[in-house]
C-alpha cells in the first residue's frame, strides 16, 4: 500500500497568478527553497550587477546585494536571516550565467 504524506505549504509560497505575473514583468523567475521558506528571484540588470560590484571585497555582501536587488517575492527570512542567506547564494551563478566567449589572437 502506497503511503499518502501531506506537505505543508512553503513559506513564502507564491499563486500560480503572481509568478505568471513576475514572468511577464522580469523574464525568466527563480525558485530556491532553504528549509520550509522559498523566495523568488528575476536575473538581475547590469545596473544591478554593477551595483553588487561595489562590494567585491567583500564577497558575501556582494552575494547578499545581489540576492537583494534580484529578489522579486516570497520568503524574506532567506533575505535576513544569515544562515538561509548563505545557502540561497547557491543561486547566483544561475541568475548571472555568463555566456561563454571564444578570444582568438589576430
Amino acid at each position: 500500500m502506497k503511503e499518502t504524506t501531506q506537505t505543508a505549504p512553503l513559506t513564502g509560497q507564491a499563486t500560480e497568478a503572481e509568478i505568471e505575473m513576475w514572468k511577464r514583468r522580469f523574464g525568466a523567475v527563480f525558485s530556491t527553497v532553504v528549509e520550509q521558506h522559498i523566495a523568488y528571484f528575476k536575473k538581475p540588470s547590469r545596473q544591478q550587477i554593477s551595483y553588487a560590484m561595489i562590494f567585491s571585497g567583500n564577497p558575501m555582501k556582494m552575494a547578499e546585494t545581489l540576492l537583494r536587488e534580484c529578489f522579486v517575492g516570497g520568503s524574506k527570512t532567506i533575505l535576513d536571516n544569515p544562515e538561509y542567506t548563505l545557502s540561497a547564494e547557491s543561486i547566483i551563478s544561475t541568475l548571472v550565467n555568463a555566456k561563454p566567449v571564444e578570444i582568438a589572437k589576430l
